[in-house]
C-alpha cells in the first residue's frame, strides 16, 4: 500500500505547456509535471529563485494524473514587446532594461489553452526525501501564493480539495477520488464528449494499469530560474469512459 495525495484541477482556462517551437505557445491535453509542481511550489510559498527547493520537490515526488475532460482548444493571439534584436549585445540583464532600450520591437505569437478541462492529479513519495504530502495537502488548502493552472492567465474555478489516499495503485487512487471526492459542481463534465479518459504517470511498479505507450515530455524541472526543463518519460494508457465508474449524478 501506497500514500497520495490527490487533488482535482479545473478552470474556464488552463495552460499544459508543450515544447515551444518560433511564434507558437501550445497547451498538451493532461496536466504537466512542471505545471503541476510549480502549483505545489507556490502552495507552499517557494519563491520562484529557490532553486534547490523546486529541485527537491521533482527529485523526491512522482507524478500522475487523469485527464476525465481535456476541454476545448483555444487558440489566442499574443504581442510583446522587446529591444530589438540586433541591440541583444548589450546584454541586457531584466526586463526592466529591454522595454528602457531606445529600439523597441513588437514580437508576435499564438497561445494554447484547454477550455473547462478537469482533471485528476496525484503525487507521492519516492526514495528517502524529505517532502510531506501533509504538508503539501495543507499548503494546497492555505496556499501562500496565488495559484493558476500554467498560466497566470488561467486561475482556478474550484478549490484543489486535497486529499490523501492510501492504496495499492496510482489508478485505484485517482479512480476513488474520481468516486468519492470529486467536486459536485464538475461532476457532470466528467467524460462529457469523450470516448475515453486517459491515465498519464511517471514509472511506478504500483501504477495499477499497464502503458498503451510511453513518451518522452519534456517538462521535467531543472532549473526554475532559467527555466529550464529536462525529458522524462510518461506512461500513458487509455480507457473507455463507459467502463470507468461514473460519479453519480
Amino acid at each position: 500500500m501506497r500514500d497520495f495525495l490527490a487533488f482535482q484541477l479545473h478552470g474556464p482556462l488552463a495552460a499544459w505547456g508543450e515544447s515551444a517551437v518560433g511564434q507558437e505557445r501550445d497547451s498538451s491535453l493532461q496536466p504537466s509535471r512542471s505545471a503541476v509542481f510549480g502549483l505545489l511550489a507556490a502552495a507552499s510559498g517557494i519563491r520562484r529563485d529557490a532553486d534547490a527547493d523546486h529541485l527537491a520537490l521533482s527529485r523526491d515526488l512522482g507524478f500522475g494524473c487523469v485527464a476525465l475532460s481535456a476541454g476545448l482548444g483555444m487558440r489566442d493571439f499574443h504581442t510583446a514587446q522587446r529591444a530589438k534584436s540586433y541591440s541583444r549585445v548589450k546584454h541586457l540583464k531584466t526586463r526592466r532594461d529591454e522595454l528602457a532600450h531606445d529600439k523597441i520591437d513588437t514580437v508576435i505569437s499564438y497561445r494554447g489553452y484547454r477550455q473547462d478541462s478537469l482533471a485528476i492529479a496525484a503525487v507521492w513519495t519516492r526514495g528517502e526525501g524529505t517532502v510531506s504530502l501533509e504538508h503539501l495537502a495543507g499548503a494546497l488548502q492555505r496556499p501562500v501564493f496565488a495559484l493558476y493552472l500554467g498560466r497566470r492567465a488561467c486561475p482556478l474555478a474550484l478549490p484543489l480539495n486535497p486529499i490523501i489516499l492510501t492504496s495499492a495503485a496510482l489508478k485505484d487512487a485517482l479512480d476513488a477520488y474520481a468516486t468519492d471526492h470529486l467536486d459536485a459542481a464538475v461532476r457532470s463534465k466528467a467524460f462529457v464528449g469523450q470516448a475515453a479518459v486517459s491515465y498519464h504517470w511517471d514509472a511506478l511498479d504500483a501504477a495499477g494499469m499497464s502503458a498503451d505507450a510511453v513518451v518522452t515530455r519534456h517538462d521535467d524541472v531543472l532549473s526554475r530560474v532559467r527555466w529550464q526543463h529536462g525529458e522524462r518519460e510518461e506512461h500513458m494508457a487509455w480507457q473507455n469512459a463507459q467502463e470507468v465508474d461514473r460519479v453519480p449524478q
